[in-house]
């Protein structure tokens, strides 16, 4: 990997734990999430058409189809897992889930092998998923969610981190939040939220929306640098910042401590040990 793919990498991790952790602040509102894709889609917009140009290959199509299905049952399952479980538990878990998908089928579908030390990150982010969930401070209501997000994650990086070798990244995801936010939108209860939110929530949607653009934006760039596997190894460096961020900004409980913050942290020095190489 190189070292701007790592920069890219890196970065994007602060952003994500960052807007995760403002998803956190609204106790997951399927609504707040939607106002945040509005939100990122029309920052992904604007700056796609200011980069331009706006040139669609037609075999990145049914990619974007498919991602937009993905990102849907994402972001529901994100939602619903910030209702019941906490961004401490829940982040780390969704996100080296997302690892242990995504490797193994780069590996199979796309040729993307990781040497012997990838893998051994692989199983220690294994581990680290595991630990909390096993100590009971992963609420048990939460862990389909947290599953279901892993999946997704799994799916679309490996679907996003071949698209973007035919397509220009800004313009893709443009794509991506727009689709994304057409299929959240209905049924989210958008305008009722809005009518009896402060506007200090839509503020906090807003910047999430635009963190969480910034973020995928800087991924997609450096999936263009690296494999997908690497990179988003790499990524797994921002789950070490979650009990930090739940514990001190979010003020959560501090429940199984010990094993949330050995959890994390094993994630993040597994994922450090797989993008070494």
């Amino acid at each position: 990997m190189t070292a701007v793919a790592a920069v890219l990498a890196l970065s994007s991790a602060v952003l994500h734990v960052t807007w995760n952790a403002l998803v956190r602040t609204a106790q997951g509102s399927l609504a707040f999430v939607a106002a945040q894709l509005a939100a990122g889609a029309l920052a992904a917009g604007l700056f796609a058409e200011l980069t331009g140009p706006w040139r669609i290959p037609a075999p990145v199509w049914p990619l974007v189809l498919t991602t937009v299905a993905v990102h849907g049952v994402y972001f529901r399952a994100l939602a619903a897992a910030y209702r019941q479980g906490t961004l401490s538990t829940v982040y780390p878990a969704a996100r080296g889930l997302g690892l242990m998908v995504t490797a193994p089928l780069a590996a199979w579908l796309l040729g993307q092998h990781l040497p012997i030390l990838g893998w051994l990150g692989v199983g220690l982010v294994t581990l680290g998923v595991a630990a909390p969930a096993a100590s009971g401070a992963l609420a048990p209501r939460a862990r389909a969610s947290v599953v279901a997000v892993g999946l997704a994650v799994g799916v679309y990086s490996l679907v996003d981190s071949h698209a973007v070798s035919l397509i220009s990244p800004a313009v893709y995801i443009s794509l991506q939040f727009a689709g994304a936010a057409v299929v959240l939108l209905p049924g989210s209860g958008i305008v009722a939220w809005t009518r009896r939110t402060s506007i200090r929530s839509v503020g906090r949607a807003a910047a999430a929306g635009v963190a969480s653009w910034g973020s995928y934006l800087l991924l997609l760039y450096a999936f263009r640098l690296a494999p997908a596997g690497p990179v988003l190894a790499l990524r797994q460096t921002a789950p070490a910042l979650a009990p930090l961020l739940g514990g001190r900004w979010l003020g959560e409980a501090r429940g199984a401590h010990r094993w949330v913050w050995a959890g994390a942290l094993v994630v993040a020095a597994g994922g450090a040990v797989a993008a070494w190489h």
